[in-house]
């Protein structure tokens, strides 16, 4: 599913589906037991197929297989599955080691799952703005995905930013220290040359550890947002009346995306001048 990433969400689906139809156990038996079938015939049973005859069995079995996969793909049973797989992959849920992170991204699958899957089974054209819509919603649900994965890490390296953020204070304050003790104006000029890189340095780690509790409530409340979102979508796709144009609702999931990518581009900010003694963290 990795290889349709640069795809929308609902054409990643589509292929999504076809991979299923085509690799479902029951084609597989069908093809499986088909081979066996023939090769029987013309082996072990001494058969003396005419050729036009073999092609047409050839013709019927592609046949078959071919309906078994068109039958399989319009088969919604599994539409939510694949989409869930799909979107969990999308956003790496598998990779957070915090729990209480994972848990809420996959609200906001499920979310996004069920309403899916609600436009997908509503039996109406839906209005064309409601796929712009959905294309804004994915991008914030893709933010969210990169958001959660810096939180987790920060989260998760809670000893390592405790005895970074101790290691500074302390040379702080040995640096102090040195300065009061030294009489050499030079020394004392590179000193306090090196207490303002330093006291840099703990601004920036001390940032850090609050933007990550920010970008965790961050998360927090737009989870909630984007079920509210969901089942306002959700709600127009069923109802005779829907939105006017759908500006408002783009317009506040374009606000909360822009409010995503503050704290990212604060995320990098900081890490980036922290240097490499904070290790780097990959999007994938």
């Amino acid at each position: 599913m990795r290889l349709h990433r640069k795809l929308k969400l609902s054409p990643r689906f589509r292929l999504a589906k076809l991979e299923s139809a085509i690799l479902s156990p029951g084609l597989a038996a069908f093809v499986g037991l088909g081979i066996f079938g023939l090769a029987w015939q013309r082996g072990e049973a001494g058969f003396d197929i005419a050729l036009p005859v073999w092609r047409m069995i050839q013709l019927w079995w592609a046949f078959m297989a071919c309906s078994f996969v068109v039958v399989t793909y319009r088969n919604g049973d599994n539409d939510a599955g694949i989409l869930k797989d799909l979107l969990e992959d999308d956003l790496h849920v598998g990779e957070l080691q915090d729990e209480d992170l994972a848990r809420q991204i996959r609200l906001v699958v499920g979310y996004r799952t069920a309403l899916e899957v609600s436009l997908r089974t509503g039996g109406r054209d839906n209005p064309a703005y409601i796929a712009d819509t959905l294309a804004r919603l994915d991008d914030w649900l893709s933010g969210l995905g990169r958001l959660a994965r810096r939180v987790d890490h920060f989260r998760t390296e809670t000893a390592f930013q405790a005895g970074q953020i101790f290691d500074l204070r302390q040379r702080i304050a040995d640096l102090n220290a040195r300065v009061a003790e030294a009489t050499d104006m030079r020394l004392i000029g590179q000193l306090r040359e090196t207490i303002a890189g330093r006291r840099h340095q703990l601004r920036l780690a001390e940032e850090l550890d609050g933007l990550t509790e920010r970008g965790l409530l961050s998360i927090e409340h737009a989870v909630a947002s984007v079920g509210t979102v969901c089942a306002q979508l959700a709600l127009v796709s069923s109802s005779e009346h829907g939105l006017s144009d759908g500006a408002d609702l783009s317009r506040d999931i374009g606000t909360e995306i822009e409010q995503v990518d503050v704290i990212l581009a604060a995320f990098e900010r900081v890490r980036g001048g922290l240097g490499s003694g904070w290790p780097a963290i990959a999007d994938g």
